[in-house]
């Protein structure tokens, strides 16, 4: 993740997010071609980390009570 996601902060977040898919029993998916700069500034970054983990989240509870699920990830931020 850390090649493609450059901001610690969305790497670290991403991860855990992937965990706990994991432990939901889906799978979390990163695309290949995702890629995020780090970014200096922090406000865009809690943005991107609020709507992410909504999504993310969102999408887990709408697969609640299937056996298996997979969410697929293209990040592009510039």
């Amino acid at each position: 993740i850390q090649h493609r996601i450059k901001s610690p902060v969305v790497a670290g977040f991403l991860i855990s997010k992937i965990q706990r898919a994991t432990e939901c029993g889906f799978t979390l998916t990163l695309a290949e071609e995702s890629l995020v700069p780090d970014c200096p500034n922090e406000k865009p970054v809690t943005v991107l980390v609020t709507v992410l983990g909504n999504l993310i989240e969102n999408a887990l509870d709408a697969m609640s009570g299937q056996a298996e699920g997979e969410i697929g990830l293209l990040l592009h931020y510039q």
